[in-house]
């Protein structure tokens, strides 16, 4: 179950908001994959975990959820697709609005 939402921060500040011991997710998410990986509990390596096939937004929440509670997780990073420069551009949009139905 998510219990709060923290916004972009440096990861130093990241790391000490997120319950110690619990895994950390992983998400890179694309138009038609979601990328997934976890953290081991003491936050030093992640592994890749799972792809998602995107389908309608409620069965990519699904899954998502899905995931969250099979891994005990305590946190979640998601990768924002930046352009070169740094800017932020229409993938980022997407990103961000998938992310703030989601929560």
């Amino acid at each position: 179950m998510i219990t709060s939402v923290m916004p972009i921060c440096k990861h130093e500040d990241f790391l000490l908001s997120t319950k110690n011991y619990r895994n950390l997710l992983g998400i890179d998410h694309g138009s038609k994959y979601i990328g997934i990986a976890i953290s081991h509990k003491e936050l030093f390596v992640a592994t890749p975990l799972k792809t998602i096939v995107r389908k309608k937004q409620q069965y990519d929440f699904d899954e998502l959820i899905k995931i969250i509670k099979e891994n005990d997780v305590g946190g979640i990073v998601v990768g924002l697709p930046l352009n070169m420069n740094g800017t932020r551009g229409p993938r980022c949009q997407s990103v961000e609005t998938f992310f703030r139905n989601f929560l």
